[in-house]
């Protein structure tokens, strides 16, 4: 008898649904085949976020005290510089949060450490939602023409404002349940 095949399947699938927000269940949210990859890609998007918007409020100020320069533009420069430099600084930060666990609890699993830690963002509704908007933003952002800037300066604008937006939906839900 020929064995069968088993279908492959696409292991990112469930990540992926959750990350758009469809309704994933218990038993696809604990299948985490790539915890590393999931955690680096997380806190790259939360260093992302963070240093995007640092750099835009840096970019505004430095544009108000150059000659011949606009606050617009270091606003939006600034954006897009303090994105490239987030993901990079998110790797190491994660390299060096898991090295540290590591070093404080020699005993401790470090694929079981991952796989803890990504598990949980997985349930962290505010914070995929926070994620989700963002990356959506951004991959609108690439394709809103807005003359005198590249792509990917648009696009690091819509990753900023889909953080805020969705962060204040956060609080504003947050504020909410607080009456309840």
């Amino acid at each position: 008898m020929a064995e069968q095949e088993e279908e492959p399947k696409i292991v990112w699938f469930p990540y992926l649904k959750n990350m758009m927000r469809f309704n994933v269940d218990d038993d696809s949210m604990a299948a985490v085949p790539y915890a590393k990859a999931e955690l680096y890609f997380h806190v790259s998007t939360k260093f992302a976020q963070v240093c995007a918007m640092a750099g835009g409020v840096l970019g505004t100020g430095i544009g108000c005290f150059k000659k011949n320069s606009y606050p617009l533009k270091g606003l939006i420069s600034g954006t897009r510089n303090g994105m490239i430099a987030g993901i990079p600084l998110g790797i190491l930060a994660t390299y060096g949060a898991m090295k540290l666990i590591q070093s404080r609890d020699y005993d401790q699993d470090m694929d079981y450490a991952y796989y803890d830690r990504a598990y949980r963002i997985r349930y962290n509704r505010n914070q995929i939602r926070v994620d989700s908007t963002a990356l959506a933003c951004l991959a609108a952002g690439m394709f809103v023409p807005v003359p005198g800037f590249t792509p990917l300066h648009v696009a690091a604008m819509g990753f900023v404002g889909g953080s805020i937006a969705a962060g204040s939906y956060n609080r504003t839900l947050k504020f909410i349940r607080s009456f309840n």
